[in-house]
């Protein structure tokens, strides 16, 4: 039988082609994830002045949804700007960029919601017989530890074939059932060799956010005259640590949505 991961990209080489890439970009790339950062520092700044009351629950959901749509556009608009680089087309990811792709983003709420929906669904099956057992007070030695262990099976099997459906979106214009389709034969074959190369990219990825979070904090720390506060234990409460969380998360963005872009179209030679 045909060995499918035969070309694929190496795990090296894909982290090497991804902060060439953000190297490369990185201003266009600024201009991107300012449109999430910028917002995101005035709104934290208003909830520390102003007192809501009764209105604070309200005002969090909004929160959340706001710049939960605000964080998938910028995503998408990243995503736009890998296919246009990758098409020889550079520079002007402003203003203009963002708002041309508010066309893309309904569908990929729904993709996002098809996605969550499917993977429910899934940790809810591998789940009922735990959930049977403790319905009728049964105890079954390690059920717990293996139903643990498969949920954690089904959340990295379904993050792989999961990984493509906005690149698809993007780069082929297809409805939401076919993005999601399309990247499950994408994946198809390739699991484990994908696996590799994912976990890689996310394991530097996460070490380089957890330096730049912790120098964004002491940085923050010494600012405030309190160098040490954002280390002490139940620091993670304290505003401007989340705030902090936040902003490392969406700078860090154009390197795994770089990463998956070269691993996307890799995948679709060897198809």
């Amino acid at each position: 039988m045909k060995n499918k991961t035969i070309g694929l990209i190496s795990s090296q080489q894909l982290v090497s082609e991804a902060w060439c890439v953000v190297r490369a970009h990185w201003r266009e790339f600024l201009h991107l994830v300012k449109w999430y950062i910028l917002p995101l520092i005035i709104v934290h700044a208003i909830g520390q002045l102003i007192y809501f009351g009764g209105y604070t629950l309200l005002l969090t959901i909004v929160f959340y949804v706001f710049f939960g749509l605000l964080a998938l556009l910028v995503q998408l608009c990243l995503i736009r700007a890998m296919k246009q680089y990758s098409q020889g087309e550079s520079g002007g990811f402003s203003k203009k960029h963002l708002l041309s792709t508010l066309v893309y983003l309904p569908a990929a709420v729904g993709i996002v919601a098809i996605v969550v929906i499917v993977s429910l669904l899934a940790i809810l099956i591998v789940s009922l017989p735990m959930v049977v057992l403790t319905a009728f007070s049964l105890h079954i030695p390690g059920a717990s530890v293996i139903t643990f262990l498969l949920i954690l099976a089904v959340f990295f099997a379904l993050s792989v074939y999961f990984s493509f459906p906005l690149y698809v979106l993007i780069d082929e214009h297809c409805s939401m059932s076919d993005t999601v389709r399309k990247s499950i034969a994408l994946v198809r074959g390739k699991w484990c060799a994908l696996f590799i190369r994912s976990a890689w990219l996310v394991i530097v990825g996460l070490a380089v956010s957890v330096i730049a979070l912790y120098g964004m904090v002491f940085i923050i720390g010494l600012l405030i005259g309190a160098p040490g506060e954002g280390f002490r234990e139940g620091a993670e409460t304290i505003w401007w640590i989340e705030l902090s969380q936040l902003v490392v998360t969406m700078l860090i963005a154009p390197y795994f949505v770089s990463g998956t872009w070269v691993l996307y179209q890799d995948v679709k030679k060897n198809v």
